[in-house]
């Protein structure tokens, strides 16, 4: 193999050991509590793990608490990996009851334990019920894996599009309001946090939710009150737009007012649903609306017109007779996006685990637990030899995107070996022929890897390839032949589908679902939009169509981001054994995840708004998230840190569900030449510890850190260069592919 290979012999000062307060220079948030920034109050108190053995139920959570909420009127809590024939909630024991006008069910179907009440009650009751939510099992000798227990406050349901709230009220004197008295007691109304106003319908996805919730006419935000023929969104978010005056979305020119002619239609684009088979909105006059419809609303009675649709009518009149129909059975509110919201925490979760917590062992010890979903995925093996449940020192991936190189274009792996009685040089490559090598050259720079997985399951990674330049996407399968070693299966290899708009980008390759193949991550840096393409594989399908895109688990997922929001990892953070996605906001240094979920129907699938959740925020942008790895094995992903200003680095060991746990977070050693670039991990020792994998982008040199946990914390064991490649055009592309230095 040609890489330079100058080998070191000692460490240097840029490898050296500082101990450092582990807590400090990051700024923490004042608890664990996961919650966004501009949180207030909510759910407290919910996170890290419960061990439970034997049938007897225990209290979940008796910590927590309800803030800043002075009034519910429901609660849910429920299981994540539920089975139906084990498990149980209830309230001290008790499937059902009630309790200061709360009422509680269990429901065995679903493993959904249920709290309401017919008005709005102290949050204080909701507490304490919730510090009494009980869980137990009835398999003792096989109760299955860990369980997630989720915690929600409020009974309505979040638009995926967009995670606001919406209600249909009726009932009493809600029948035949007028709109003005809507809008009155609209304003009146606060759900959590969010200001209620009449709902402002914006997309057709958005119509859906609230449409399958209406059970009659009821008002929305639009009027044409201000100038006939001008119908704008004059309420929410909307309303504040054009200077006050509301969000112009349908406009009607010409003589005829009574008529849907002379030019009406949408304006800019905007959504619309009027009923337009019906020529509404038409304005209608008669004896008892000289003035005309100047109001609209969701038909939901028959005989009104076709359901799900807009109509105009007066702000009151008589329903009697034969127009009884239109009458409206009240009004819709929205609650989410105005700008004086709080965002209480809403939801939070628990792991409950089996016969011991596990985790967190001491010394250079490894720990027996599974480690995080996603936290391995991106660990190449191209050695086949880790198929019969031996260990097998990760390779790392190369490719030469040096314009100016005279290997420009080559790609290479590397075998390890590692020896743990060599104190200077515990790792070196391996020179069998077949394990340490070029593998297939691709000269044009434009193509660049994108993500590692092993799609057919024989024990050697895949090679995923997006090209930046034409929008093409391919696929290469790996093989191992005993001869000539790592080769590309040039059968099989195939080209995905294209995506023409470059700002598109592939972020990840993992299983997210659990349903079947795996699964590519996209995000568009552009429009912020993100989604996921499924794929399945058939090994019974010789050539290079053995993957086909399956269209119902290819989905936009969530609703597009701010462009200041990068994905910066795809791992288990709830212990629930699906992937979620870490984002970091490099203007605002805010952090989130967005906890997916299974659920692949609907318009939004794998991830419902009301489940992503703020962590600690870091203001100072120069710390980048690195990567992300389980180090304990507590199935709960963590997060590794570089300041690329200061050369610091930090682990932050995360809770199920929640935020960091300051017991497992804190500073590595410093690395102050912000030349080294943190490359990615892999355990490299076989002790199911993470490894740290780095590279000089000045001087070629590489060097890997083994890694132990002391006193429940990731620490530094010892550092070791590796051979050095002092052609910097070479970059390591694997374990983490994401990571490129380009």
């Amino acid at each position: 193999m040609s890489f330079e290979q100058s080998q070191s012999q000692s460490l240097t000062t840029e490898f050296q050991t500082v101990q450092k307060d582990p807590l400090s220079p990051i700024a923490l948030s004042a608890s664990s509590i996961p919650a966004p920034a501009d949180a207030s109050g909510g759910l407290g108190g919910v996170s890290g793990n419960i061990s439970y053995t034997g049938t007897t139920p225990i209290v979940i959570d008796s910590d927590l608490t309800i803030t800043n909420v002075p009034t519910l009127n429901g609660a849910r809590v429920l299981i994540g990996n539920f089975d139906a024939n084990k498990d149980i909630l209830g309230i001290n024991g008790i499937a059902s009851g009630s309790e200061n006008g709360v009422s509680w069910n269990y429901d065995s179907t679903r493993g959904v334990l249920t709290l309401d009440s017919a008005s709005a009650v102290s949050s204080d009751v909701y507490q304490g019920l919730l510090r009494r939510a009980t869980y137990s099992n009835t398999d003792a000798s096989n109760p299955g894996a860990a369980r997630t227990i989720q915690f929600s406050l409020g009974n309505l349901l979040a638009n995926p599009e967009n995670g606001h709230f919406y209600e249909f009220v009726t009932g009493g004197d809600n029948v035949g309001i007028s709109w003005t008295d809507a809008t009155t007691r609209t304003n009146s109304r606060n759900y959590l946090g969010r200001q209620g106003y009449l709902v402002t319908l914006t997309s057709q996805t958005e119509q859906d939710f609230v449409q399958s919730r209406v059970s009659g006419n009821g008002w929305i935000g639009a009027s044409d009150s201000a100038v006939e023929g001008e119908w704008r969104w004059v309420s929410g978010p909307e309303g504040t737009e054009d200077g006050g005056t509301g969000r112009l979305y349908w406009l009607r020119t010409g003589a005829d007012f009574n008529n849907n002619v002379n030019g009406a239609g949408p304006v800019g684009g905007f959504y619309n649903n009027w009923d337009l088979q019906n020529n509404e909105p038409n304005n209608s006059t008669n004896a008892n609306i000289p003035n005309g419809e100047d109001y609209a609303h969701i038909v939901g009675n028959a005989g009104a017109g076709n359901i799900g649709k807009w109509n105009d009518l007066p702000d009151q009149q008589n329903y009697a007779g034969d127009i009884g129909a239109y009458q409206p059975q009240g009004f819709i509110v929205e609650y989410g996006g105005l700008s004086g919201d709080t965002s209480p925490t809403i939801t939070a979760s628990v792991t409950l685990s089996f016969g011991g917590t596990g985790g967190g062992g001491t010394g250079g010890g490894g720990t027996g637990g599974t480690a995080a979903v996603g936290t391995t995925t991106t660990v190449p093996n191209f050695n086949p030899n880790a198929g019969d449940g031996s260990f097998n020192v990760p390779e790392l991936l190369w490719r030469n995107y040096g314009e100016d190189s005279p290997q420009s274009g080559l790609n290479a792996v590397w075998t390890l070996n590692y020896d743990a009685t060599n104190a200077t040089n515990a790792f070196t490559v391996n020179t069998d022929s077949r394990l340490t090598k070029y593998i297939q050259e691709q000269k044009d720079l434009n193509w660049e890897i994108e993500g590692l997985f092993d799609i057919d399951s024989n024990g050697i990674t895949d090679i995923f390839w997006r090209n930046y330049s034409t929008g093409e996407n391919a696929v290469w399968f790996m093989t191992f032949n005993q001869n000539t070693g790592v080769e590309i299966d040039t059968s099989r290899t195939q080209f995905l589908d294209s995506v023409s708009d470059r700002s598109w980008e592939i972020e990840g390759v993992t299983n997210f679902d659990n349903a079947g193949g795996f699964e590519i991550l996209w995000h568009n840096r552009i429009s912020g939009e993100t989604a996921i393409w499924g794929y399945n594989f058939d090994a019974n399908v010789s050539g290079t169509g053995a993957l086909t895109r399956d269209a119902n688990r290819t989905k936009f997922v969530g609703p597009a981001v701010s462009s200041d929001w990068r994905i910066e990892g795809w791992a288990d953070f709830n212990n629930d054994q699906i992937a979620d996605i870490l984002w970091r906001n490099y203007n605002t240094g805010e952090n989130a995840i967005w906890k997916l979920n299974t659920n692949v129907s609907g318009n939004n699938p794998y991830f419902n708004v009301a489940d992503g959740y703020f962590i600690n925020p870091v203001a100072d942008r120069d710390w980048e998230i690195s990567d992300v790895i389980d180090f304990n094995r507590d199935g709960v992903a963590d997060i590794i840190w570089r300041n690329y200003s200061t050369g610091e680095n930090a682990v932050w060991g995360m809770q199920s569900g929640g935020d960091l746990n300051p017991a497992q977070t804190g500073y590595i050693n410093e690395v102050l030449n912000i030349n080294w670039e943190l490359e990615g991990s892999a355990d490299f020792t076989g002790d199911n510890i993470p490894d740290l994998l780095w590279r000089n982008y000045e001087t070629g040199q590489d060097a890997i850190w083994r890694m132990k946990i002391e006193n429940s914390k990731l620490v530094l064991d010892a550092g070791f260069f590796i051979n050095s490649v002092e052609d910097l055009g070479w970059e390591i592309e694997g374990p983490s592919p994401t990571r490129d230095f380009a």
